[in-house]
């Protein structure tokens, strides 16, 4: 993992995101890049639009994040600067994809506000979109959360063939933090996988990993997956949940209306999602 992107608005989520964004750049020896950008809309649309009002905002913005990236900089004891910072003008996911794709970017670290606050309406928000998007991994961050150093982390299992190829970034990014990983099976079918399979599976996975923190679970439940999950993260006290993006409307099915009533772990856990 080299570079890390980060957006930024200023917002209580995008703040709380830079912490993470930190503390995997340390673990990593990573660069961050913080993102903002100017969106048309985005400010009081009573005001008359000119070139001078978005030179004021930018000039402002520029201030804000130059005096936090050189005090990220100046605390941090690595011999190269941790922190740079971008500003643009534009739609904020094309610009997004347009620093991911020059700056190689292999990680983005993004805020958001978690699903109590999203309704049927909102389902198309920037995290979504930027998700539905792009093919880097994305870490969501809720805001108000501690960051603690992702010592238990949860995967939910695709138990697929490519499964190894997903597990292998898991591993990569839990090495440097040492952390003990959960891998998890959710399934609403008992007899979808035979014990023999599974057990291949398990045997398969620890002789091609050869990491000692790891412990399996394959969890028959009658529950919607995310009602599952959110159960499971409580059990293993895991700090970080990580999936795969495996089709189109994938999140969305985690904010629907039926469910948000009875979800909470968005909005409490950090969730990492690998593309497939």
């Amino acid at each position: 993992m080299n570079n890390i992107l980060c957006p930024i608005d200023f917002s209580v989520a995008s703040l709380t995101s830079i912490e993470f964004a930190i503390n995997i750049a340390k673990k990593h020896s990573s660069t961050i890049k913080m993102l903002h950008v100017i969106a048309e809309g985005e400010y009081d649309e009573n005001l008359p639009k000119s070139d001078d009002y978005y030179r004021n905002i930018e000039k402002e913005s520029t201030q804000k994040l130059k005096t936090l990236v050189d005090e990220i900089n100046k605390n941090n004891s690595l011999d190269y600067n941790l922190c740079s910072f971008e500003i643009t003008q534009g739609d904020l996911i094309k610009k997004i994809s347009d620093v991911t794709e020059s700056e190689k970017i292999s990680l983005i670290v993004m805020g958001t506000t978690g699903v109590s606050d999203i309704g049927e309406s909102q389902v198309g928000s920037n995290t979504i979109k930027l998700i539905e998007s792009t093919d880097i991994p994305v870490l969501c961050i809720p805001e108000n959360i501690k960051f603690y150093a992702f010592e238990r982390i949860m995967y939910g299992s695709t138990f697929s063939a490519n499964d190894k190829e997903f597990f292998q970034s898991v591993v990569n990014f839990a090495v440097p933090f040492d952390s003990r990983i959960y891998v998890v099976h959710i399934t609403n079918n008992k007899d979808a996988i035979s014990d023999e399979n599974y057990k291949n599976y398990v045997n398969n996975m620890k002789s091609y990993f050869v990491y000692e923190k790891l412990g399996f679970e394959q969890f028959i439940t009658n529950k919607e997956t995310g009602i599952a999950l959110e159960h499971l993260l409580h059990v293993h006290k895991a700090h970080l949940l990580i999936l795969v993006h495996k089709r189109r409307n994938f999140i969305d099915s985690f904010f629907h209306k039926s469910l948000t009533k009875r979800m909470s772990y968005l909005t409490n856990f950090p969730l990492l999602i690998l593309r497939n």
